[in-house]
């Protein structure tokens, strides 16, 4: 939602990284009616580090071990992975809403390769938008 945010707010010049590119789609043409004018992608995708506070010096050394992960197709296949199982699922959100039936091992190879690929192009590591973990350490 941040990028509706600052869209309605013609908040753009006023990024605090105007060099690196806002990932998000503003939904404020769909919100006002203007629905031509509205960006449609191909793809969805969701990242969250869980507990940064307690975890950032692990996620600034790799991210990739404390963060989960999911990429959603228009299609409705949703690939992802959960980093307190550490484990991959997909699933079929059309057939099964509910994420109650892992159908990773059934899908054909250009399938994952596909959503792999999509995740590859929207993930933007945390080290390169400048993340190297908490500004203060209080434990210290």
């Amino acid at each position: 939602l941040f990028a509706t945010f600052v869209d309605a707010a013609k908040a753009e010049d006023f990024l605090p990284k105007p060099e690196i590119p806002l990932d998000g789609v503003s939904l404020l043409p769909a919100a006002t009616g203007n629905n031509q004018e509205q960006i449609v992608r191909d793809y969805l995708y969701f990242e969250i580090c869980e507990l940064q506070g307690e975890n950032w010096r692990q996620i600034a050394k790799d991210p990739e071990v404390h963060c989960s992960w999911a990429v959603r197709r228009k299609d409705g296949l949703k690939l992802g992975f959960d980093s307190n199982t550490r484990t991959f699922f997909l699933y079929d959100l059309v057939e099964d809403f509910a994420e109650t039936k892992n159908i990773l091992s059934k899908v054909d190879g250009s399938t994952l390769t596909d959503l792999f690929r999509m995740r590859v192009e929207a993930h933007i590591s945390l080290p390169s938008l400048g993340y190297v973990g908490q500004i203060l350490d209080w434990s210290e």
